[in-house]
């Protein structure tokens, strides 16, 4: 975070870290998290922020991939939307609620089909799929491979107009006022129950998609963060998990923002290793 809003004298930037969860560390599984931000220098505006959780389980034997695809999309699709912004709110409104899901969905689709295009599902893959689910199992997932790279998605972007949020999955997203109040911009989702999620790879993708556009001129959140399940499962209660992003703030008007950097992989490690054991990954937007 090292350059300045001059029309709005806000420092502006971008925190991202993702580790692997010690369960997996122990399993010698990989990182099936991914997060991608945009500008590279963390600093803008504008700015971007997408973090992504692979479903990691067996049927969903690329999920890291997955993940991986789907903030490189989402980051593209954000820019792209950021580059043409129509010219009055309800417009803004219309086009990220109407076509940023279609193009996401879509995006990570296309990058998928490349994918096994270029690497086709491995004897490997097939042999320890047919040997969990059966060869007709098999069968139906040829004809719909999406599932092998099944992925949550959650996104934040900001101008000097607008924020913009996005989920699909689990995970959450938390603003933070400048008074240290952290609540849930959104409401939860029914059909997010005892480890079931929403998914890019179901066939209700675009329709469950989650969009938020809010305009600047109303209070502006100092911190907005987005993170994988795997960091509030790590807490005994929800209201220990909102006091990361009290605490945060607190951290960040104390400390040099490089400084916070530095330190949040030594945090989530250790919310991994002591909660939850999944991967763990948090994105930050800082509207300071």
């Amino acid at each position: 975070m090292r350059t300045r809003d001059r029309k709005r004298s806000r420092k502006w930037g971008v925190l991202a870290q993702s580790v692997r969860g010690a369960a997996h560390c122990r399993m010698e599984k990989p990182n099936q998290d991914a997060v991608e931000w945009f500008p590279v220098s963390e600093s803008g505006p504008p700015l971007i922020v997408a973090v992504s959780d692979g479903h990691g389980s067996s049927k969903s034997f690329r999920s890291d991939r997955g993940a991986r695809f789907a903030v490189n999309i989402a980051v593209a699709e954000f820019k792209a939307l950021l580059a043409a912004l129509p010219d009055t709110a309800p417009e803004v409104r219309s086009a990220a609620e109407t076509r940023l899901p279609g193009a996401i969905v879509q995006g990570w689709e296309r990058r998928i089909s490349d994918d096994i295009a270029a690497e086709p599902f491995t004897p490997k893959e097939r042999k320890n799929f047919i040997a969990l689910y059966s060869a007709p199992a098999w069968k139906v997932l040829k004809a719909n491979p999406l599932v092998a790279y099944g992925a949550t998605l959650l996104v934040a972007a900001a101008t000097n107009d607008y924020l913009f949020l996005a989920q699909i999955g689990d995970g959450d997203i938390v603003t933070v006022t400048r008074a240290g109040c952290a609540t849930r911009p959104f409401r939860q989702d029914p059909r997010l129950f005892a480890g079931e999620t929403t998914s890019l790879c179901l066939a209700d993708a675009v329709e469950s998609f989650t969009v938020l556009v809010h305009e600047m001129k109303e209070e502006v959140p100092a911190l907005v963060l987005l993170s994988t399940d795997g960091y509030a499962n790590s807490f005994e209660d929800d209201g220990g998990f909102l006091s990361v992003g009290s605490d945060l703030l607190m951290m960040l008007r104390e400390h040099d923002a490089d400084a916070v950097q530095r330190d949040l992989e030594t945090w989530l490690e250790e919310a991994s290793r002591e909660g939850s054991g999944d991967d763990i990954t948090l994105g930050v937007l800082c509207l300071l």
